[in-house]
């Protein structure tokens, strides 16, 4: 596979992006998995798709993570692991190697009654996107009831934004502001209507 070869964006349309590393979250309650494997990344609105069978390797974790099959995974720690793939497609110039980001588990909850003692009443979310040449990045919650609330991300030396907030159990609607511009995530499991033409992301924690 060619970094340079010419691809649609599936979401703007645009023709301008090319192939990186990047990471692909999986969640299904209670664990979370960091896939790291390789995707376009437009330029022109910084979402990201992938091949068909990085797809499909998603779908095939997914499934693992229903079955509560962790075999294979490197622990992260508490409910968190992480596993790569390599797509068929090859590219011409080999992917530097990028850390692997551990997240803060230091929660002091008492645990669900009948649950293994990892499982936490509050869990830190980690909130991530990939905008390397971004001067600010926000994230945009209705974290804490009805209303939504600004939160200033920091960059990471690999180029993504990150912000953690602890949350509890559910579904929570979020966006972000990449240098002024409402950005949606391209890792969230679904999204709905925010009610001013676009759409909100949404982040089920279980």
């Amino acid at each position: 596979m060619n970094t340079e070869e010419s691809r649609r964006c599936p979401y703007c349309q645009s023709w301008s992006g090319s192939w990186r590393p990047v990471e692909h979250s999986i969640s299904h309650w209670p664990y979370i998995l960091n896939v790291r494997t390789e995707g376009w990344t437009c330029y022109s609105c910084r979402q990201k798709s992938f091949e068909d069978d990085v797809t499909e390797f998603f779908e095939k974790m997914a499934n693992k993570l229903r079955a509560g099959d962790l075999n294979g995974f490197t622990s992260l720690g508490g409910d968190y692991y992480y596993t790569s793939y390599k797509p068929a497609k090859k590219h011409d110039k080999p992917l530097p190697p990028t850390p692997i980001h551990k997240p803060d588990l230091s929660v002091s909850d008492k645990p669900i009654e009948g649950r293994r003692d990892v499982l936490p009443l509050i869990k830190p979310v980690i909130f991530r996107i990939n905008a390397p040449g971004a001067k600010s990045v926000s994230l945009v919650g209705k974290f804490r009831g009805a209303e939504f609330n600004n939160y200033l991300m920091k960059r990471t030396v690999d180029g993504y934004w990150e912000f953690s907030v602890e949350l509890k159990r559910g579904h929570y609607e979020y966006h972000f502001i990449v240098d002024g511009v409402p950005t949606d995530d391209p890792r969230a499991v679904a999204r709905v209507p925010n009610g001013s033409n676009g759409f909100n992301s949404v982040v089920d924690v279980g």
